[in-house]
């Protein structure tokens, strides 16, 4: 009688070979930054995941997009000297305007900090303590027209925290990646698009200076009162980019830099939010009959 065999890789490529379950989470977490550019934080694919995998995305993309926010100002401190990095402040001519920039990105920093280290312990230092004392916090009555929306919330972060806290070290190794990379693409869209028209071979001083007032525009898109900060983000780049660009092209490059890096992703996100919520809506009908 033949005896079958299964055949497993060795022990050594076992080791070097990624996870099917960590690959499609990866899948999973790149569409959704694609997504989240487009339409906002979404839920992932309603239907197609687990509860705590689908939340687990979600929640992953949001902490690991605002890590790399907060990473990037720091670092490229270290290349480029931060007179060079702040020089179009002493363009405003006004000191009460040259306060309002400071005191908005350190507002935006500060935020994007605390919603970072919440984020962390909520989903891996002490999610049921989290859970506990928020929930305790949705019983005042005043807080009752939101219980039930973060009563919900709170169950899907701490869902989310079992699903996080079991994954090895490597596949955050690879997350990271992902995620750096992304937003190192998007970053150097703009690079691209300064070096097309600056009429000379841009140095790699220039491209770390555009790269450094690129991160911190980023965090002050964060707090911009218009929805993905259509008009506050192509004016601050003509502020912030002319001594890089030829005078008089300031605003046709912010556009064409917003028409490379956003408003694509908002044209296609439009039909693809209207299809997604008729599908959750659906969804939601069919649990209740």
């Amino acid at each position: 009688m033949a005896v079958a065999h299964t055949h497993r890789p060795a022990p050594v490529l076992a080791g070097l070979l990624p996870n099917p379950a960590d690959l499609e989470f990866l899948r999973r977490r790149v569409t959704l930054h694609g997504r989240r550019r487009a339409a906002g934080p979404v839920h992932a694919d309603a239907g197609s995941l687990s509860l705590g995998t689908a939340t687990a995305i979600v929640f992953t993309t949001v902490f690991l997009d605002q890590a790399f926010y907060l990473g990037i100002p720091p670092v490229t401190t270290l290349l480029v000297d931060h007179a060079a990095i702040v020089a179009p402040l002493a363009d405003l001519n006004s000191g009460l305007m040259e306060g309002g920039v400071i005191a908005g990105f350190w507002s935006a920093f500060g935020s994007m900090a605390a919603y970072v280290a919440f984020l962390a312990f909520a989903l891996f230092v002490a999610p049921g303590w989290v859970n506990r004392r928020l929930k305790q916090l949705l019983r005042w009555r005043r807080m009752k027209p939101w219980r039930r929306r973060g009563w919900r919330m709170l169950d899907d972060l701490k869902a989310a925290s079992s699903n996080l806290r079991a994954r090895p070290q490597r596949f955050w190794w690879q997350l990271w990646a992902v995620t750096s990379l992304a937003w190192i693409g998007r970053y150097l869209v703009l690079n691209c698009v300064l070096q097309a028209f600056a009429g000379h071979t841009m140095g790699w001083q220039e491209h770390v200076l555009a790269f450094a007032r690129q991160a911190g525009l980023y965090v002050l898109m964060v707090v911009s009162p218009t929805p993905g900060s259509a008009g506050m983000a192509e004016m601050a780049f003509a502020w912030l980019f002319r001594d890089l660009i030829p005078p008089g092209l300031e605003l046709t490059l912010a556009m064409i830099w917003r028409g490379i890096g956003y408003y694509p992703y908002l044209i296609i996100g439009i039909p693809m939010m209207t299809w997604w919520l008729k599908r959750v809506r659906l969804a939601g009908l069919l649990e209740k009959e």
